[in-house]
């Protein structure tokens, strides 16, 4: 072979490496997409993350960091590009670790993309496409892909079902305290309607529209669709003889809706864990016992973190580092993610709880949440059982909290 054609084909040779290299899904750590308007560069910008099976509809990124709040987005692949959102999470500023992002798992591609988002406009509101556009680090966007294992069809089932139950879930809590206690009230006020109460009882229609319900669910929650729908419009109208019945028929309808909807998440857990469903009941309290009342909050603990607070069925409470002392930061899509806990009058303390440190805050809709040290205290929606610890550190703001009041970390 002559000189000038041995160079030739080493540079063919090289050519083709370089081309299998960058083309590598699992080197792609950034990527440059003309179609999104994307922020200024952020040298310190980087995502981690790892191939992984779908867990409770939800994929965890190793590693985030950002320069200032932003949103971990992640996109399902198109034609071996990147294609769109399927669900996100916020940020904080700094180094973030194992951020869970809840997913539309319907929409699941074998390769999904990890893109980091700025927070540009309103704070802690996904606003994309809009304000909130993707990072760049030396023009490319920041979006690592990654394999998803499970996505055979007997996975793809379970984690509908998954899903299912947690929309549920999410939907009969948000009915069972807000909804409960806004339409407690509408039916309170004595026949005078307020046009503002329009809004909320809009959003609690979509709350039972857009829930995925199971078919044994579809009648009552539709026809509840149906009356806060109505009732909606006769508010805005200021029709208070039409918003006092329908508000009467949609108390009604909640209380028919959870009833239905708790007793279908049991069966669903029965069926899912049937050694327990089958384990003999434990012997009953003494009379005494049973009359005294339900702890709100008690102390619990895993290997892992220790004693923390949970409330009195075992559920974990969280603190959110952004609250203020005995004032709530957290409203609207926080809310729904991060459910406060609430009370009607006195929390009462479980054993190993200080009292001193318990106490109570007014929310901004007049309902009172319970506080710990001065740290209102909420749930994690997708923690599901007693003991469930999914929120621990999400964001690196929330946290469980000790029994002495210290946020454990």
């Amino acid at each position: 072979m002559s000189h000038p054609t041995r160079i030739l084909a080493i540079l063919i040779v090289v050519s083709l490496l370089a081309v299998g290299v960058l083309s590598h899904p699992a080197l792609v750590t950034a990527r440059s997409h003309a179609q999104y308007d994307t922020p200024a560069a952020e040298a310190s910008a980087a995502v981690t993350v790892h191939d992984q099976a779908i867990r409770e509809g939800s994929v965890t990124v190793a590693e985030v960091v950002s320069d200032g709040p932003g949103w971990i987005v992640i996109h399902r692949d198109e034609d071996g590009s990147i294609g769109p959102v399927i669900g996100y999470a916020p940020v904080a500023d700094g180094t973030n670790t194992d951020v869970v992002v809840p997913i539309d798992v319907d929409q699941a591609t074998p390769t999904l993309y990890a893109m980091l988002h700025t927070d540009a406009g309103e704070e802690g509101v996904y606003e994309f496409p809009g304000a909130d556009g993707p990072v760049q680090v030396d023009g490319q966007v920041v979006s690592p892909a990654f394999a998803v294992t499970n996505l055979d069809a007997l996975a793809i089932e379970a984690l509908r079902a998954q899903q299912q139950r947690f929309q549920v879930a999410v939907a009969m809590h948000e009915l069972n305290t807000a909804g409960l206690h806004a339409l407690e009230e509408l039916l309170t006020q004595g026949g005078v309607v307020n046009p503002d109460d329009a809004g909320w009882i809009q959003s609690l229609y979509w709350v039972v529209d857009m829930a995925d319900w199971p078919e044994e669910l579809h009648e009552d929650a539709e026809a509840l669709s149906h009356t806060l729908e109505e009732l909606a419009e006769a508010v805005a109208a200021e029709d208070a003889e039409a918003a006092a019945g329908l508000a009467t028929a949609a108390h009604e309808g909640q209380h028919s809706l959870v009833e239905a909807a708790d007793a279908w998440l049991k069966a669903q857990e029965a069926e899912e864990y049937p050694e327990e469903a089958a384990a003999p009941a434990e012997e009953a309290a003494p009379a005494e016992e049973a009359a005294g009342a339900v702890p709100t909050v008690q102390v619990g603990s895993t290997e892992a973190l220790g004693e923390f607070l949970m409330d009195g069925a075992g559920m974990t409470l969280y603190l959110f580092l952004r609250d203020e002392p005995n004032v709530s930061n957290c409203y609207d899509a926080c809310a729904s993610r991060w459910p406060p806990l609430l009370v009607d009058g006195e929390p009462v303390a479980g054993e190993g709880v200080d009292p001193a440190l318990l106490g109570i805050t007014e929310r901004t809709d007049g309902t009172l949440q319970v506080t710990y040290n001065g740290w209102p205290l909420y749930y994690f929606a997708r923690d599901e059982r007693p003991g469930d610890t999914l929120g621990q550190g999400v964001g690196d703001v929330w946290y469980v909290i000790s029994p002495t009041g210290e946020v454990v970390q």
